[in-house]
């Protein structure tokens, strides 16, 4: 087992940022962190745990990722398991990346990797990485407790901010991702407004759901109460058939677009 804060480095002294070996077999479980004078492994911001199968695309993303946080634990593993095999302390990992690649998330093999990631690393955010970007495969993802999701035709640069957004505690998507649901769902007649109808007070409600605000400021915004709120919010995600209230957002979309 890996304990990432207590790691020694050997052999020659890399650089701030650098990916280290640390001694686990196999192409899996390198470590890129800042390293004190003394050899010992420094303070670190944040712990980002990388799980890619490709090895190439593994250690091009880890040490892409290391010119960035250059005071941050990268651990890169090739499987979910190896990665819960490597963390002897699951609690210091605040953020996952997991490249699925091409498949989508209702695929078993990522599917089960999404389920242990959330049992084993309960409070660390979750970003799929993934070739491509169509918004039914978003919706999925955030049904399963996503809270990013970054397509491989996105910058680096844009996949940096959207780690900070969900590190930060929001939720990001493509936004070409929820350009092509729109159309998709307009194009088949699942889109508002010949869906469910809202109540006055619904729409007030969802508007602020798509504005992204918690139901504690929605109540004082409407002047109701907080479990009002949640009444509401559980109304609205029954008649859409939504999981999620990112998933409103989208579903909602084209009863606002004339306000945007």
């Amino acid at each position: 087992m890996l304990d990432i804060t207590t790691s020694k480095r050997s052999g020659s002294e890399p650089g701030p940022g650098t990916v280290v070996n640390t001694g686990i077999a196999g192409e899996h479980g390198f470590i890129g962190t800042s390293l004190e004078n003394n050899g010992a492994v420094a303070s670190v911001g944040r712990v980002i745990a990388l799980v890619d199968g490709s090895a190439f695309s593994r250690d091009c993303i880890a040490k892409a990722l290391t010119t960035v946080f250059s005071t941050s634990a990268i651990v890169t593993c090739a499987t979910v398991e190896e990665l819960i095999e490597v963390s002897e302390t699951p609690e210091t990992i605040n953020l996952v990346l997991l490249n699925a690649h091409a498949r989508r998330v209702s695929d078993p093999v990522v599917e089960q990797a999404l389920l242990s990631l959330r049992q084993t690393f309960g409070t660390a955010a979750i970003i799929l990485i993934a070739d491509i970007d169509s918004g039914d495969r978003v919706i999925e993802a955030l049904g399963r407790g996503v809270r990013g999701y970054i397509p491989t035709s996105a910058s680096f640069s844009v996949a940096i901010e959207a780690m900070r957004l969900v590190e930060a505690g929001g939720t990001f998507i493509p936004a070409s991702s929820l350009l092509n649901y729109s159309d998709a769902a307009k194009s088949n007649g699942s889109m508002i407004p010949n869906g469910p109808q809202f109540t006055q007070r619904q729409l007030a409600v969802l508007n602020r759901i798509r504005e992204g605000k918690a139901n504690k400021i929605i109540a004082h915004e409407l002047a109701m109460s907080e479990s009002t709120v949640k009444v509401h919010v559980r109304n609205i995600m029954h008649k859409l058939k939504a999981t999620n209230r990112t998933e409103v957002a989208f579903r909602t979309r084209s009863m606002f677009r004339a306000d945007e």
